[in-house]
């Protein structure tokens, strides 16, 4: 029937192709406008994992600490695994306080991200246990701002909700994640709930 009608089966192959085709560009065009490629290498490769409670109706929630160890101590799919959560910071010392973007982090973070600081070093897993040693990590953009670029930042002290802790490292702005981030400290859970 379609051989004997060849310009439907023409009409009906364009009907068709049609709106393949504008689907494909608006993908394309969102894609490359208004999903830019993440900051890091290899970011194809990254995979944001989190929980569900269905019980309390959630899509998503945070991952627990001690969830989260027996994952990566279980995990055989993946290279690494760190965990983070954003949080804020009142940060300053009397009349000068100001509340900044922050994060606590496992302390192997930013080096899955494969982001090198600018200066200073990663943390330890030392200080990522609890009652280590109280470490921050400050984006580049706060180095500028509230140390002026000073190069002997490292090991200065800077408060974070009246806690003086030690600067150990000076991160790019592509460290920023998932939104604008000033501050980082590790997270210093224990594993045990």
């Amino acid at each position: 029937s379609a051989l004997r009608r060849p310009a439907v089966s023409l009409l009906v192959v364009f009907m068709i192709a049609l709106p393949v085709a504008a689907s494909s560009a608006v993908f394309t065009l969102v894609d490359g406008l208004l999903l830019p490629p993440l900051p890091w290498p290899d970011s194809e490769r990254l995979v944001h994992l989190n929980e569900t409670a269905p019980s309390w109706d959630l899509e998503f929630t945070n991952i627990n600490y001690p969830d989260f160890v027996l994952w990566r101590s279980g995990a055989r799919a993946f290279e690494a695994m760190a965990l983070h959560d954003q949080t804020s910071f009142n940060v300053g010392s009397g009349d000068r306080v100001s509340r900044i973007e922050g994060a606590t982090i496992t302390h192997d973070f930013l080096d899955v991200l494969q982001v090198e600081p600018l200066l200073g070093r990663p943390f330890t897993t030392e200080e990522d246990a609890p009652g280590g040693p109280r470490v921050v990590a400050i984006s580049e953009g706060l180095w500028q701002t509230q140390f002026g670029g000073a190069l002997d930042v490292i090991g200065r002290t800077l408060r974070l909700d009246s806690e003086a802790r030690t600067i150990v490292a000076v991160y790019p702005r592509s460290a920023a994640y998932p939104t604008a981030v000033d501050v980082w400290v590790p997270l210093a859970e224990s594993p045990v709930s």
